[in-house]
């Protein structure tokens, strides 16, 4: 999956212990990234794939002249480099969906799709037969 976002940017200086200011804004026009999440019975796993800045504006600056250009590059080129190590960490951050709800319910085979612009979570409820109305219904057999 993936997508393109437009994200404004605020760095804020801590002028003294009330009071803050606003260092510099700017905005990265048009960002791609694309993402890729793993399933393993019940358990989610994410993975990032690519992530490109197209173009930064910079709104404001209040301690100099920023270069769009080089902000660019340098955010481009960061997303390069870290993206692995990104990637590792989210490796250790897995989530486990619930599998028993209340004991009335067993999910089982969660998927995450995109269809139609929408991201679609799925999975197949089994219910569970009370304890008691199970026991009835095998003595009634015997």
């Amino acid at each position: 999956m993936g997508g393109v976002t437009t994200l404004t940017l605020e760095f804020w200086a801590q002028t003294s212990l009330t009071t803050q200011e606003l260092a510099t804004s700017m905005t990265l026009v048009d960002t791609t990234f694309s993402f890729t999440v793993l399933i393993n019975n019940m358990t989610i796993n994410a993975q990032l794939g690519t992530t490109n800045v197209d173009k930064i504006t910079v709104n404001s600056c209040t301690f100099g002249k920023l270069s769009a250009l080089l902000l660019k590059t340098e955010l481009n080129n960061f997303f390069r480099i870290f993206t692995p190590i990104i990637n590792k960490d989210l490796q250790s951050h897995s989530f486990t969906v619930p599998s028993n709800i209340f004991g009335i319910f067993v999910l089982s085979n969660l998927t995450i799709g995109y269809y139609n612009n929408y991201i679609y979570l799925g999975m197949t409820p089994t219910f569970i037969a009370p304890a008691l109305a199970v026991e009835k219904q095998l003595s009634v057999f015997q």
